[in-house]
């Protein structure tokens, strides 16, 4: 993608594990897991992801527990994830450690809370010698954070990977500090919506629709500290948020290096049409194959939290298109039609999405 250059993914996904149920011995391990004698039949899901690339590379390893008390309705779950990623930016690499534990709640189908400890460990180095923003320079030492976090999460969307008709809420905050210790005393919160409305006639499938996305977030400092890490703040710009824009490209800045926000606000409204479509054997539906859309985008950073400066609004607009399927391709041409001092613009953006 050209925000994060070309990665590699070698990945390891068992969606029906079952973490008890061990081989019969460890000569047997491969042949059992292969036809599914052993790691298998219980729900459960691992994935191990490996990933080298130019501007990114991690490891992630996740487990999920899908009805920890086998209620089958109302479920509780589990969750662990652990992850490394290192990311090289154009001022600087960062190098981010997380471990994270999730204990969350289903009520109905569509409706969950999630609340867990988490750590993470970031450090930034390799610093440019230029001019180089306060909140970058003075985040660039090895910091720890321990934290707690409480979602929301309100999923109702006919394809999770490739929706058209639905919508996806979720709320997450997150405590770093205070009486959980660590070197940060920092409170984030951020709330996302993704809507889809499908126009048209519906027995034919794939049809024209609307997407919204909204979003707002807070990175709010206290007690020993001044200011939220550079690493915990908002940023702007790219393929995913406010095209037409550099990734990280919008400002406020210093040197023309983005120095963050606090606080962020942002929105999409997008039309999506399809270009090209095939018959569904069988039906007479149709797929949708190839996309074609025109969007605006709109946002806003603030360098304090709980404060927004309508003033420093950015706003584009463009068209773009892309393959559905097989392979979630999207190109997009984006025009800022409201810049910033010092923002660095962007016409044309690709990425592998699902949404």
């Amino acid at each position: 993608a050209s925000d994060n250059g070309l990665v590699g993914i070698l990945s390891l996904g068992m969606r029906n594990f079952h973490a008890s149920n061990l081989p019969r011995s460890v000569g047997s391990v491969f042949g059992e897991i292969y036809r599914k004698e052993a790691f298998h039949g219980n729900g459960e899901s691992l994935n191990i992801d490996l990933a080298p690339g130019t501007e990114v590379s991690f490891w992630r390893l996740r487990y999920q527990h899908p009805d920890i008390l086998n209620t089958h309705f109302n479920r509780w779950t589990f969750e662990f994830e652990g992850l490394q990623r290192l990311r090289r930016f154009r001022t600087h690499d960062q190098d981010t450690t997380r471990v994270g534990l999730q204990l969350g709640r289903l009520f109905g189908h569509n409706l969950s809370v999630s609340a867990g400890p988490v750590w993470q460990r970031l450090e930034l180095d390799n610093l440019d010698a230029g001019l180089l923003p306060d909140t970058l320079l003075d985040s660039q030492e090895a910091t720890s954070f321990n934290g707690f976090t409480v979602s929301l999460r309100h999923l109702d969307l006919d394809n999770r990977l490739m929706p058209s008709k639905g919508h996806l809420f979720r709320w997450t905050n997150t405590l770093y500090g205070g009486f959980l210790g660590g070197d940060q005393d920092t409170f984030r919160s951020e709330l996302t919506y993704d809507g889809y409305f499908p126009l048209g006639d519906e027995e034919s499938g794939a049809r024209p629709g609307i997407f919204v996305g909204l979003a707002a977030g807070v990175a709010h400092p206290f007690g020993d500290t001044d200011f939220a890490h550079y690493g915990e703040r908002f940023f702007l710009g790219g393929s995913t948020t406010m095209r037409g824009f550099n990734f990280r490209g919008v400002g406020p800045n210093v040197g023309g290096v983005p120095i963050g926000g606090e606080t962020l606000a942002r929105a999409t409204l997008e039309y999506r049409h399809p270009l090209y479509r095939v018959p569904i054997p069988g039906t007479s539906r149709q797929r949708e194959v190839i996309r074609g859309f025109i969007f605006t985008d709109a946002g806003i950073l603030d360098p304090d939290s709980f404060e927004l400066d309508t003033d420093e609004t950015r706003v584009s607009v463009g068209f773009g298109f892309g393959l559905v399927q097989p392979l979630p391709l999207t190109f997009n041409f984006g025009f800022p039609v409201r810049m910033g001092e010092g923002d660095d613009r962007e016409t044309f953006s690709f990425r592998l999405s699902f949404r």
